[in-house]
């Protein structure tokens, strides 16, 4: 899940494991389309954060348009007021 101060990334089926890549800890995004990919218009990202962690989604639909969603908010620093929510 997407959202403006980062990416919530939740996986399983047995056993739920969820994590926030922030942008402060995004690190680099590269994106993977078959052949059959670029036919029907789907690939595989992969996000790499801080910690050495890599994270793959996959099958992702409109991979570009996602990828190119992702980066400008990913790559866009984080600006904290104090006391204000």
């Amino acid at each position: 899940m997407l959202r403006q101060d980062g990416l919530e990334i939740r996986n399983g089926i047995i056993r739920l494991h969820s994590f926030v890549v922030t942008p402060s800890g995004f690190m680099d995004l590269s994106v993977y389309q078959s052949l059959g990919g670029r036919i029907f218009g789907y690939g595989d990202l992969t996000v790499n954060s801080q910690g050495e962690r890599e994270t793959k989604l996959v099958l992702v639909h409109a991979t570009f348009t996602v990828a190119d969603t992702m980066r400008d908010i990913m790559g866009k620093p984080i600006v904290r007021v104090e006391g204000h929510t």
